[in-house]
């Protein structure tokens, strides 16, 4: 452990030594310590150095004088020591308001001072703490070591570690949500504070109250968790007891050992994980057949699946992989989908199971309450969709009630090409109820695509055709008039034109054959218009 400034004014041969001036710096780091005997020393000094010295090798030269402490400071030594008297009669005025001005420590010694035994000292108490240091390691060591290698919990490490130290220990994830703490905070209210919307360790206004103590991110030591690049969490402690260089060294001593218990627990769950999601595709491709059985087999993942049921899809609609695998792996390590259920439902983790699948996000609801469910899935949908907070469109499309097992495939596969078809349509982030689409059910039961594209060719392919060509927006035209029931005023200002604008794309879209005046055929139009949509979905579109 480093030695300060404060730790070298305590030794006995200092003690006839006064502080004179830079009192500001007393905390500054001292590693070693040297003798002035040449004007030019600056080369060969070194950073957090003592500097002992009558003045001698500048005694007669003033210019030096009033240069040596901005040089000094400028090389970031620790404190100088000057021993005046034989050389010069008292330190100048000019030195003692410089060492004031930058905070570096000027120490008067006194008449008797021995600058070669003095910096001896200040070296051997260097290398005392040092070794004090590398002892206190490898005690901690030793000790959490004997604790991981008898499969210990992450509680005993964490007690232990606070027993050692003799300080309170928290164990948290990377969202600050708590694992563990130890037993002298057992029966104490803990939170985290975060001012504005940066719950990370990066917010430098974090805070931490323990009852109604308050402490600020400079009172804590907070040490990551880490395996290779993951971030398992934070061991926290408070920087008020015992020291803080051992306190550092203990708590980077005990996060190794707590990183490998993490990484262990990892692989297990990793490979339940594959288990589960094994278990889950067979569900939505119509394998588990057997109520009872996927109920059972679901508790083993700590799943208490529950029916009705209500599926939800999540997907980020970006051709930037990493972004989307980020997104990904942020919802589910934060479980934030988990938090917005239990906050607006007080639905708890275990009647919801979450996995990535096809690219997607597929969340299970118990809606055993399904009309409350249902009600509020919508904003829901919109909390967390404002939670993941990127540039990239998201969708978020929810399926109808499933009241059995062999209900799942079905749905599934109609919530998943509805949000393909949301995705042409919308142009920002969005949530989808089932019922929004309910005619592409009706599509999805149409097996012969060629059928479906030769239905779409005669209504709407020659405008599909010029569409192409020329890129009047006639197709996005059509939707608009479809969503406001074909009334032109209410379209024209849905897409910011002029009414007149309006006019002549309708016109225009007579050419095609599509005549708004005509309720039979316009039927036809917009049957047409949603087969475009499926077909484009599903890559069947042979236009």
């Amino acid at each position: 452990m480093s030695i300060k400034v404060r730790d070298v004014l305590e030794l006995e041969i200092f003690k006839d030594s006064e502080l004179i001036a830079g009192k500001n710096g007393i905390d500054k780091i001292v590693k070693s310590a040297s003798l002035m005997e040449v004007p030019d020393i600056y080369p060969y000094l070194e950073e957090n150095n003592i500097l002992l010295t009558t003045l001698f090798p500048i005694h007669q030269n003033e210019n030096a004088q009033k240069e040596l402490i901005p040089k000094l400071v400028d090389k970031n030594i620790a404190a100088i020591c000057i021993k005046p008297g034989r050389y010069v009669d008292e330190i100048s005025e000019v030195m003692i308001k410089q060492a004031d001005k930058f905070g570096l420590p000027l120490i008067k010694l006194d008449d008797a001072a021995n600058l070669s035994t003095m910096a001896n000292k200040i070296l051997e108490l260097s290398l005392d703490r040092h070794l004090n240091t590398l002892e206190f390691r490898n005690t901690i060591h030793e000790k959490l070591m004997d604790l991981f290698l008898k499969g210990k919990s992450l509680e005993s490490l964490v007690n232990s570690l606070s027993e050692m130290i003799k300080n309170p220990i928290i164990l948290t994830d990377t969202n600050f949500e708590i694992i563990s703490i130890s037993k002298e905070l057992q029966e104490k209210d803990i939170q985290f504070v975060f001012p504005g919307d940066d719950r990370s360790i990066f917010n430098e206004k974090l805070s931490l109250k323990i009852d109604e103590q308050k402490f600020n991110k400079n009172d804590l030591i907070i040490h990551p968790i880490k395996a290779g690049s993951q971030c398992f969490g934070y061991l926290l402690t408070q920087k008020e007891f015992l020291d803080q260089k051992n306190l550092q060294v203990a708590v980077e001593q005990a996060s190794l050992l707590i990183a490998s218990v993490f990484f262990k627990n990892n692989a297990v769950l990793e490979k339940e994980k594959n288990f589960q999601d094994a278990f889950i595709r067979n569900i939505l491709q119509g394998k588990i057949k057997s109520q009872v059985e996927a109920i059972d087999k679901a508790r083993a993942f700590g799943w208490e699946l529950e029916f009705p049921q209500i599926m939800m899809i999540i997907k980020v609609f970006t051709e930037d992989d990493l972004e989307k695998r980020n997104t990904y792996e942020n919802i589910l390590n934060n479980k934030q989908i988990e938090k917005a259920f239990n906050k607006s439902l007080s639905i708890y983790q275990d009647k919801i199971k979450t996995i990535y699948i096809n690219d997607s996000l597929v969340v299970f609801i118990n809606a055993i309450f399904d009309k409350r469910i249902q009600k509020n899935l919508l904003s829901v949908g919109e909390n967390i969709i404002e939670k993941i907070d990127i540039k990239s469109k998201i969708g978020i499309g929810t399926s109808k009630v499933i009241k059995s097992i062999d209900q799942f495939p079905d749905a599934y596969k109609i919530t998943e090409k509805n949000l393909d078809i949301a995705k042409i349509l919308e142009e920002k982030s969005f949530v989808m109820k089932y019922d929004e689409y309910e005619i592409f059910s009706l599509i999805d039961k149409i097996d012969d695509y060629q059928l479906l594209n030769t239905f779409l060719d005669k209504k709407l392919g020659d405008l599909i055709r010029y569409e192409r060509q020329n890129e009047m927006k006639l197709i996005k035209t059509l939707r608009v008039l479809i969503e406001n029931n074909f009334n032109l005023k209410k379209s024209a200002k849905a897409m910011y034109l002029h009414y007149n604008t309006m006019r002549y794309r309708v016109d225009k879209l007579k050419d095609y054959g599509i005549d708004i005046e005509n309720g039979y055929r316009l039927a036809e139009v917009v049957f047409a218009y949603n087969i475009y949509l499926w077909l484009k979905a599903n890559d069947q579109l042979t236009l």
